[in-house]
C-alpha cells in the first residue's frame, strides 16, 4: 500500500496546495514533479473529512465498511446495525462495475451531510480491463459512459443532496482523473 504519513506535515501541505490554486492554475503535475509521492487515497481522507489534515475515525470507518461488505451479501448489508451506527463524517469508496446506483442508493440511506463518497472509474476512457494501456497484447478499449451518465441519473434522483467538490475532482486540473466528477459530498 506504499509509504505511511505519519505526521500532519504532509497532510498540511496539501491542503495549503489545494486552498493556493484557483480553477485556471490547476495542471496535471507527474509523480516525478511532486513535492510528496507518497500520498494514496486512504491517507488523504482525514485531509478530507476534517478540512484541517488531522487525522480522523473515518479512516478506520472507510476499512470497517469495506470489510463488512465483503463478508456480507451487499442485500443483507441494512441488516447491519453497525453500518448505521459507524461515526460520521464518512469517506466511501464505490468502485463496483455492476449495480452502481443500487450501492449508491444503500449508502444515502444512512450517509449525512458532510460526508463524502468517491464514484470510481466514472472517465469514459477508463479502460474496460485491467492491465489495458499496460500489456500491449490486451490492447485498449475504453470502458465507454454508462457508470458516468449512472451517476448522472442518481444525481438528477437526488437533487439538492449531493455536490461535486471540485477540490478533490479538479485538484490536477479540469477532470484530470478516472473519477469524472466523482466526489461527492452530502449536503
Amino acid at each position: 500500500m506504499g509509504s505511511t504519513v505519519r505526521d500532519n506535515t504532509n497532510y498540511s501541505m496539501l491542503q495549503a496546495q489545494i486552498d493556493s490554486q484557483v480553477l485556471s492554475q490547476k495542471r496535471f503535475v507527474p509523480m516525478e514533479e511532486r513535492h510528496d509521492t507518497s500520498l494514496l487515497p486512504a491517507e488523504m481522507m482525514p485531509a478530507i473529512c476534517s478540512g484541517q489534515g488531522l487525522p480522523h475515525s473515518s479512516v478506520l470507518v472507510a476499512a470497517l465498511i469495506l470489510r463488512q461488505v465483503q463478508q456480507e451479501k451487499f442485500g443483507n448489508m441494512a441488516r447491519i446495525s453497525k453500518v448505521t451506527s459507524l461515526p460520521h463524517p464518512w469517506f466511501l469508496s464505490e468502485d463496483s462495475h455492476v449495480n452502481m446506483i443500487g450501492v449508491m442508493e444503500h449508502f444515502h440511506k444512512f450517509m449525512q451531510p458532510g460526508d463524502y463518497i468517491c464514484i470510481e472509474d466514472t472517465n469514459p476512457t477508463v479502460p474496460e480491463k485491467a492491465g489495458q494501456g499496460l500489456i500491449k497484447e490486451l490492447g485498449y478499449t475504453m470502458s465507454g459512459s454508462s457508470k458516468l451518465n449512472d451517476l448522472k441519473r442518481f444525481l438528477m434522483d437526488h437533487p439538492g443532496k449531493y455536490v461535486v467538490d471540485q477540490k478533490y475532482t479538479d485538484f490536477y486540473g479540469y477532470n484530470v482523473t478516472f473519477n469524472t466528477n466523482g466526489f461527492l459530498k452530502r449536503v
